[in-house]
């Protein structure tokens, strides 16, 4: 009878004694029953005890282990529409639009400068232009030394859809020159191949400039904007509007005001008899400013 007593005590023994792997002797794997998923962290303190995670990693530190939390964050953004999973940003800004989250970007503005080194990180300003030397860019800077101009352009890339080619390109658009408007109805014969619409700029960060995203098509063209409710339709035909304010002033054509703007800017206007349109000439690939005011 006592060696019954005795194997049941040992069998008892096996089942609920954590055993030693033979291929790690310093991995303990706990009984089933009390370690569902085998990271040997018992069910009653383990943060996912049905997914493995021996590190019990909780950055948000919700008790909720970091490998079953749906927002790892705790920004209220699930982790699959947050455009910075491990870093908290509920307002989820991207400057650039780039599905990158500023708060975990290393270059908010797109303009291939990383914000340490950028001296206007919140504005593109690909070329690091800084006129008076202070270390704050021209684009944002107040006192550049110069007056921006009405139009900046950044190209983003190319593409080639439905048997034409496009130049990817950001435009930027001077809200000085139409009364500070938050909107602008931008009219250009490159902006498609069907002629040309109207595209709605928005300063989606008021910062000053209107931005608008742009497939461009290779040739020269006038580009003309004016202020614009942020309801305007995109894609309307324009070829009258264009035509019509081809060379009106919209407060950068006089004397004084191309005298005293950042020669660079100065470079995308042309002027013929006292009035003054912005002007690109586009390649596949790049965009140069067309204009003759250099």
């Amino acid at each position: 009878m006592k060696w019954y007593i005795l194997a049941a005590i040992l069998l008892a023994a096996l089942v609920t004694a954590p055993a030693c792997d033979d291929n790690n002797p310093n991995r303990c794997e706990l009984n089933i029953n009390s370690d569902w998923d085998g990271d040997c962290v018992p069910n009653n303190e383990d943060n996912c005890p049905e997914l493995a995670n021996p590190g019990q990693e909780d950055l948000d530190s919700d008790d909720f282990g970091d490998v079953c939390d749906g927002d790892i964050d705790g920004d209220h953004v699930f982790n699959d529409e947050d455009n910075c999973p491990n870093l908290a940003n509920p307002d989820q800004k991207d400057l650039n639009r780039n599905h990158v989250g500023d708060a975990c970007e290393d270059d908010r503005d797109g303009d291939g400068v990383n914000d340490d080194e950028d001296n206007c990180p919140s504005l593109s300003n690909r070329d690091q232009g800084d006129a008076d030397g202070d270390g704050l860019g021209d684009a944002c800077d107040d006192d550049p030394g110069c007056t921006s101009g009405p139009l900046r352009v950044e190209v983003l890339g190319t593409e080639e859809a439905d048997g034409h080619r496009y130049t990817l390109a950001r435009l930027f658009f001077n809200s000085r020159y139409i009364s500070g408007a938050h909107c602008a109805e931008v009219c250009g014969t490159v902006l498609t191949w069907e002629g040309p619409v109207t595209a709605l700029a928005v300063d989606a960060d008021s910062d000053g400039w209107l931005e608008l995203d742009a497939a461009l098509l290779s040739g020269v063209g006038p580009i003309v904007y004016r202020a614009a409710d942020c309801s305007v339709s995109t894609g309307e035909n324009c070829a009258e509007a264009v035509y019509i304010a081809d060379y009106s002033p919209q407060g950068y054509g006089s004397q004084d005001v191309l005298e005293d703007m950042c020669p660079d800017d100065r470079a995308y206007i042309y002027c013929r008899d006292g009035e003054c349109r912005l002007a690109l000439s586009v390649e596949f690939g790049t965009i140069e400013p067309d204009g003759n005011q250099r």
